[in-house]
């Protein structure tokens, strides 16, 4: 219980320490950029109770055409559609607000029928957001919670936000779509009832994201071509015990099994490619012991590449000695990132 203890106290030092804004600075001897920053998403929750079973309930949520026809003012449309509560089902939906044309893409990821579900949704290729609900059993129904969160920190949503009040169009959105589903179980709810006028609240959350950059001399699309090379899968595999499978050589995205012994801890995560974006980015989702969001630019930069990893960790809701070591081991991963650049550097210079 000690030893428990102990790393609990170490994982919350390591967070205090990682709160606060870092200047990008080059390592000593090392050819890479590090910084440590938070990102702040805001979102909106709410709870309150419907008046049909759990199981009905969730059925209602994983149906993409009931939010369609919540958000008439928005005019949404279903540009591809795959739900039937497996993970990796995705619904693409697309609208215009105020003539900006929006995609956005959600992705079902955890899914514990008639409890509980995790959807990872993009904005526009390039903004992340989840959604997140529970449902708990009542007498007379089901108490359902949900959470809806989008990354603040990103310069497409300072041109989104402030213009269009975007912050204010999801909330009603959110709050239109769950009022029509109460309403849908219950037609006889009157909208003074108190579970029908009980509003959801704003919050903010902050992540910790580490990033990694270095600058190569070639142009973006040799350095892609690389990365997605099986060469360069194989070459991690057997240096850094990394096994990314087809996640890089697949060049699109999709949900990819990947084997990692990084410094002894032996794991096996999904890797949910949200965009692959040849020559530009890659948008991943990872999720194991520990979630995290990882992204990889290729940015042209003096008539070479600027090749940036940043990768967001998710705090694991329970702590125990075997997340305890992983935390620590992650502190490792910026040296080992920059070890991987070193090598594609070698290579792709090497070659021209």
């Amino acid at each position: 219980m000690k030893k428990t203890a102990f790393w609990i106290t170490v994982l919350i030092l390591m967070a205090l320490t990682g709160c606060v804004k870092k200047p990008g600075k080059k390592l000593e001897g090392g050819l890479a950029e590090h910084r440590t920053y938070d990102i702040s998403f805001w979102g909106y929750k709410r709870s309150l109770k419907v008046k049909a079973a759990p199981e009905l309930v969730d059925q209602y949520l994983l149906d993409p055409n009931h939010l369609v026809v919540a958000s008439q003012a928005l005019k949404l449309k279903i540009e591809a559609s795959e739900s039937k509560g497996r993970r990796g089902d995705q619904v693409i939906y697309k609208t215009q607000v105020l003539g900006v044309p929006f995609n956005l893409k959600v992705v079902l990821w955890d899914h514990e029928p008639g409890r509980e579900a995790l959807m990872v949704c993009l904005l526009n290729d390039n903004i992340m957001g989840f959604i997140r609900y529970h449902l708990r059993k009542l007498e007379d129904g089901t108490r359902f919670s949900f959470e809806f969160e989008v990354e603040e920190d990103n310069p497409l949503m300072d041109k989104l936000v402030i213009p269009l009040q975007l912050d204010r169009i999801i909330m009603k959105l959110e709050d239109e779509a769950v009022d029509r589903m109460q309403r849908y179980f219950d037609p006889d709810l009157t909208e003074d009832s108190a579970e029908a006028s009980a509003k959801g609240e704003r919050f903010n959350k902050m992540y910790q994201t580490h990033e990694v950059a270095a600058w190569i001399n070639a142009p973006p699309a040799r350095v892609a071509e690389y990365m997605a090379d099986p060469a360069f899968t194989e070459l991690v595999r057997q240096k850094y015990n990394i096994d990314f499978g087809q996640g890089l050589t697949s060049r699109k995205p999709g949900i990819f099994p990947l084997k990692v012994n990084f410094l002894g801890t032996a794991t096996t995560p999904d890797a949910l490619i949200l965009s692959y974006e040849f020559e530009k980015h890659v948008f991943v989702y990872w999720s194991g012991k520990i979630n995290s969001r990882i992204q990889i630019f290729t940015r042209p930069e003096r008539e070479g590449t600027r090749l940036i990893v940043t990768y967001m960790l998710e705090a694991p809701s329970n702590f125990t000695v075997d997340l305890a070591n992983i935390m620590m081991n992650t502190a490792k991963i910026p040296k080992s990132i920059e070890a991987v650049m070193a090598d594609i550097k070698a290579a792709v210079e090497g070659s021209g």
